[in-house]
C-alpha cells in the first residue's frame, strides 16, 4: 500500500497472506521528514483492517531495531529478540 498526502507519497507497507490466518508485514517506510506525525499509526492501522477483511488472525514482522519501541506502542509483543531485525507479532480481534 502506498500512502498520500494529497498528491505527495508519504510511506508505503507491504503485507503478505501467508494462509492459515497469517500475515506478514514488510517494507514499513515513510519519508524520512514526515516520521513522528502519526503516518505509521496510520499505516499500520490500515494494515490491521485490511488484515482482519482477509481474515488474518496473526501479523508479524521483522522490526528494525530502532522501531521496536513503534511496534510495542501500537500494541505488538516480541517473539524473538535475538535477530538483526527483532520478530514481533500482533494477534488480531
Amino acid at each position: 500500500m502506498i500512502f498520500v498526502d494529497g498528491s505527495e507519497p508519504v510511506g508505503a507497507v507491504r503485507l503478505d497472506f501467508m494462509g492459515d490466518g497469517n500475515g506478514v508485514v514488510r517494507t514499513v517506510a515513510i519519508v524520512a521528514e514526515r516520521q513522528r506525525q502519526g503516518i505509521g499509526r496510520a499505516m499500520m492501522t490500515a494494515v490491521e483492517t485490511l488484515a482482519m477483511a482477509r481474515e488474518v488472525i496473526r501479523l508479524e514482522a521483522h522490526a528494525a531495531p530502532d522501531a521496536v519501541g513503534f511496534y510495542y506502542k501500537i500494541g505488538w509483543e516480541m517473539v524473538d529478540a535475538h535477530r538483526p531485525d527483532p520478530l514481533m507479532a500482533k494477534f488480531l480481534r
